[in-house]
């Protein structure tokens, strides 16, 4: 995981917010964490449990459902 800095703009993300207001799944939280596991070009490893354990270890939400609602 990386250090990164987020922009106070992100959280005026309709897209992001309808989307977890239509899933009801965490994707804003998981979209940052993406960012954090990411490389400079964007690229991360899609290993589910592994992102969801250092993304989310302590929620119980199905992190293959938020990885599939925010690629869609």
């Amino acid at each position: 995981m990386r250090i990164r800095t987020i922009k106070p703009e992100f959280f005026l993300h309709e897209g992001l917010y309808d989307l977890e207001a239509e899933t009801r799944l965490p994707v804003r939280l998981a979209f940052i964490g993406l960012w954090c596991a990411a490389d400079r070009e964007g690229r991360f490893r899609w290993a589910e449990r592994r992102l969801k354990a250092s993304i989310m270890p302590y929620d119980t939400t199905d992190f293959s459902r938020v990885l599939h609602a925010l690629s869609t």
